[in-house]
């Protein structure tokens, strides 16, 4: 692959890899807020909906969130082996490897934060 082709492809994938991070981050803590407040798009919700929510929702965008961060990882790999100057395939290697720790850190804190807002539910259903 030229450089040229290279750098134009780092470039689309680099505007793609910031908003996908930034949507479904956003995403998942959107239903975790809804969660903890029990408001969804402005209306009070039962904690039974809650608990779906968490449950289906927030599991759902959290693995979702996981595996986009894997496969912009791969693709960033992918990228970083066809380039052909030594400095793209350095700055290729390195956003992989800032993916692949964003996959890693997202995929070791969903128990937790799952945990975290299971408790909170139960405090809900207590009341």
């Amino acid at each position: 692959m030229s450089d040229f082709a290279a750098l134009g492809l780092m470039i689309a994938l680099a505007i793609a890899n910031s908003f996908l991070v930034v949507l479904l981050d956003r995403w998942v803590h959107h239903r975790a807020d809804g969660i903890v407040s029990g408001a969804f798009r402005g209306v009070q919700v039962p904690v039974t909906h809650r608990r779906r929510e968490l449950q289906v929702g927030f599991v759902t965008n959290g693995g979702g969130l996981v595996a986009m961060e894997g496969v912009l990882a791969f693709a960033w790999v992918l990228i970083g082996k066809r380039a052909g100057a030594e400095e793209l395939r350095l700055l290729a290697n390195l956003i992989a490897f800032l993916n692949a720790m964003m996959a890693l850190g997202w995929a070791l804190t969903l128990p937790t934060y799952y945990r975290h807002l299971a408790s909170i539910l139960r405090e809900a259903e207590a009341d």
